[in-house]
């Protein structure tokens, strides 16, 4: 799948990523780094369309040299919002009620439900089909909830359930001999997360190193995900929780992760870009039905950040790269293509202001001078 087997190229990613941390960065680095951070992600999705599908320069090959590159920017991302789901002011600490849990099961159910009655019941030349269905499925509406779900720490957590459930539906199931390959595929989950998070802790035991620790054990993470065929959203969201949770001074990972991240973001929008395509219209049909609930939430309540549509980019290619070569070449293109598309749609609908909170307290109380 890849020119290097995938632990390799994952190792000398970190390499460089260490070497780029350590090493000083000349003032031109540090400006194009940067800019990244201030572009748009239509800006980096529009460079990667022209580059790639376009002109050509980002083919085949090159685009699969680089899958490494973007399977630890996957890993980057998936660690930094699962991390948060532990941390003491966690969101996902508070008090439920009915309309959360209206909102949250709303923003992963509607876009399904949209996505399979077009499937069924549009003319086939404009009705989008996929193959597998109802992974596919999943997959995009799990990517377009991370940007309209009410709760953003539950939606990460189902998100993670949905990625696992998706990549189980690949294996075959119908005889005893398909049981090993299942066993094994969990035994590299969880096993591989456990080793990282040891990695992690014991070459992180100090403040100066903690820093290096992470850069290895996440790229380790993304190289297990991406050989196992766990993908790299799942193996280093499951590595995020563990090392925030039980790694000795990895409270924070979330907050020293989050610098970064727009930089890694303008990578996954650069690379949802170059891999482009599908069928017209259909992709854009399903981009529209995907788009369709978030944008209308997004228009007419307090909208989720703008670093939960980069996560859903980020399920999506994990899931792209993961399933290859079940979807093919044309399939993969499609689903990076629609979720993209609907992901920047729910971007750009302008979001109703959240109503400041009070000064003063609602309850009447009295007053007393001394």
């Amino acid at each position: 799948m890849f020119p290097l087997p995938p632990l390799a190229a994952a190792a000398l990613i970190a390499l460089a990523a260490l070497l780029a941390t350590y090493l000083p960065r000349p003032p031109w680095l540090v400006a194009v780094l940067a800019g990244a951070r201030r572009a748009p992600p239509i800006g980096w999705l529009l460079i990667g369309v022209v580059l790639g599908p376009l002109l050509g320069v980002l083919d085949g090959a090159l685009l699969e040299g680089l899958t490494p590159v973007v399977a630890c920017a996957i890993g980057w991302i998936a660690a930094g919002a699962t991390a948060r789901l532990t941390t003491p002011e966690s969101p996902i600490r508070e008090p439920w009620t009915a309309g959360d849990v209206a909102g949250l099961v709303a923003a992963f159910v509607l876009p399904a439900a949209l996505l399979y009655g077009a499937m069924r019941f549009l003319p086939p030349n404009v009705a989008p089909v996929w193959k597998p269905v109802w992974p596919v499925i999943a997959v995009l509406s799990a990517s377009v909830a991370l940007a309209a779900a009410p709760r953003a720490g539950a939606a990460t957590a189902v998100s993670l359930l949905v990625t696992a459930g998706a990549l189980f539906t690949l294996f075959p199931r119908a005889h005893k001999s398909d049981l090993p390959p299942i066993a094994m595929w969990l035994g590299f989950v969880l096993g591989g997360v456990v080793l990282c998070v040891l990695v992690a802790t014991r070459l992180g035991r100090q403040p100066k190193t903690r820093a290096a620790a992470t850069i290895t054990a996440l790229c380790l993470a993304a190289g297990i995900g991406s050989a196992s065929g766990a993908s790299p959203y799942l193996a280093c969201g499951l590595l995020g929780v563990a090392l925030a949770k039980w790694g000795p001074g990895y409270e924070r990972l979330a907050d020293e992760l989050a610098p970064t991240a727009s930089t890694v973001a303008a990578l996954l929008w650069f690379a949802a870009g170059a891999l482009a395509g599908g069928r017209f219209p259909q992709v854009y049909v399903a981009a529209a039905l995907l788009a369709l609930w978030p944008a209308l939430r997004r228009r007419f309540a307090v909208a989720v950040p703008a670093a939960r549509q980069t996560l859903g980019l980020a399920l999506v290619l994990s899931y792209a790269l993961t399933a290859e070569r079940t979807l093919g070449p044309i399939e993969r293109s499609a689903l990076v293509t629609a979720a993209s598309v609907a992901l920047l749609v729910i971007s750009l609908v302008p979001a109703r202001n959240a109503v400041p909170a009070p000064l003063t307290s609602p309850t009447p109380r009295a007053e007393v001078t001394a």
